[in-house]
């Protein structure tokens, strides 16, 4: 035999004796590609408990999980995994096939034994894969114990999904400091619990999601066909599926013109303020909730309201003397008068009822922050009014105000009648809703803060579209008028 010959025959050797040497060690990385084993990367440096993964179909969501199932197993005797699936039918038809498949290179002397009838596969070094469907009450089915990881696959059609994930698996992760993950695509019910999960991740940044183009085994052309297979990228089911686009319940949301697609179009930074406008500060006081303090100005050439700043403080951290301060520094920081650098005073600050609150906030900065009591009249009018102001995109708000924007992508009716909100994951009541209604509110969007001369014909036309030149020879006439230096109040 030639050495040619030789050679491809050497190479497989060697590829099966490193695949051997890469399975006694658990290190199966080398079975997913490159977003998949981000995914894995980001669990295992993780620090979080429950661990959500919001993926389009034909990512191989399963195929990662199977992964890391197999992988845990393997580095740990011992180990107990929990993977539960919608269905016993599912786990025969998705799950055990995919384990199959993986397991085919596995040397025999460390392959697992599947028992079918106790839907387990036994590791020989004393290591547990338990298998389950939802239906039916079957997630008692691997109750108890203890486990490394537990995994629900297709969470999105898993049936009691709250009580399968808080009753069953996170208890059995006690003590051995486990993780849960919950993994699915955005499920057609826009109730469904799994929504609850994603939202929870969301508030607290911990959210993976990825879309059809994260994929990198698919080609644009793949990506497509099945677009036009499917009818459009615009569909709802394309954009559910392969976007991971959630669709808002339209019996519970608060404000459902706040979707993924608004969010784009009214979230981003102003890159100057006009010369003349008017500013307001609106505050929902809490204590066993959150308090929201946001800050804006109504820009009246342009006719939106800019929502540039909030400030959130959480449950029982509310002390009036430092929201006073905290106020005073943020209003100090984004209204200064262009040409005389002096602190432009808010021509409104409105808050809820809480006269007390507001006395002592007044107290605490010298009598200099007075704010009158918010227009509370008719709750359902004052959220229409907002969902008016966003639905014509009248709203603009910073990025910076990332709990006012998480709040109004997720507040939710605590029941049908529409007299309160819901609780948030975070603890809140969706504070900062009430706030941004209360701000609205105080403003008069007829009012033209320009002074009469500003404009040098009056003509409709230039009136709108005429955008404000900056003040020529600023500094001469700031040394001719001795101007004060940035910061000094105007009171």
């Amino acid at each position: 035999m030639d050495s040619t010959t030789e050679q491809p025959k050497a190479k497989a050797v060697n590829k099966k004796l490193v695949l051997e040497q890469l399975w006694r060690k658990g290190i199966l990385t080398w079975l997913l590609d490159d977003t998949q084993k981000q995914l894995q990367t980001v669990l295992y440096e993780g620090s979080h408990k429950i661990n959500t993964w919001l993926l389009p179909r034909r990512f191989g969501k399963t195929r990662t999980l199977c992964v890391l199932a197999l992988e845990t197993c393997l580095k740990k005797p011992r180990s107990i995994v929990k993977f539960l699936s919608p269905t016993k039918l599912q786990v025969e038809r998705n799950v055990r096939p995919l384990f199959k498949e993986l397991l085919d290179s596995c040397p025999p002397d460390i392959v697992p034994e599947f028992r079918t009838k106790d839907q387990v596969y036994y590791f020989p070094n004393g290591s547990e894969i338990q298998l389950a469907g939802s239906e039916g009450g079957n997630i008692d089915s691997i109750r108890g114990g203890s486990s490394q990881i537990c995994i629900v696959d297709e969470a999105q059609d898993v049936t009691d999904l709250r009580y399968a994930v808080n009753s069953v698996l996170v208890p059995t992760t006690l003590t051995t400091k486990g993780k849960v993950i919950i993994a699915g695509t955005p499920p057609k019910d826009p109730d469904h619990e799994f929504l609850q999960y994603v939202e929870e991740a969301d508030f607290k940044d911990i959210l993976i999601k990825r879309t059809i183009y994260d994929n990198p085994r698919l080609s644009a052309d793949d990506i497509k066909q099945q677009i036009e297979a499917m009818g459009g990228e615009h569909t709802e089911d394309f954009q559910r599926e392969f976007l991971c686009k959630i669709f808002k319940s339209k019996t519970n949301t608060v404000v459902p013109e706040f979707d993924e697609d608004r969010e784009k179009e009214c979230v981003f930074d102003v890159a100057e303020m006009p010369p003349f406008y008017d500013a307001f500060v609106g505050m929902d006081i809490g204590y066993k909730d959150w308090t929201v303090v946001l800050f804006g100005y109504f820009d009246f050439l342009a006719d939106r309201l800019v929502i540039q700043d909030e400030i959130i403080v959480k449950t029982n951290q509310l002390r009036l003397e430092k929201l006073a301060k905290d106020i005073e520094a943020v209003e100090k920081r984004l209204w200064v008068a262009p040409l005389t650098n002096e602190v432009i005073k808010p021509r409104k600050r409105v808050s809820d009822h809480d006269l007390i609150t507001i006395n002592e906030v007044k107290k605490h900065s010298n009598y200099y922050l007075h704010f009158d009591l918010a227009d509370k009249r008719d709750k359902s009018a004052g959220i229409n009014f907002i969902r008016m102001l966003i639905g014509a995109n009248r709203i603009v708000i910073s990025p910076k105000c990332k709990i006012l924007i998480k709040h109004l992508k997720n507040a939710k009716w605590k029941s049908s009648i529409k007299d309160d909100f819901a609780r948030c994951p975070e603890g809140s009541h969706y504070d900062a809703v009430p706030a941004l209604v209360y701000l609205a509110r105080a403003v008069d969007f007829k009012r033209n803060p320009y002074p009469r001369d500003f404009f040098p014909k009056a003509n409709v036309d230039m009136f709108i579209n005429r955008v404000p030149q900056k003040v020529e020879h600023e500094s001469v006439y700031k040394k001719i008028m001795n101007l004060k230096p940035k910061g000094k109040m105007i009171r």
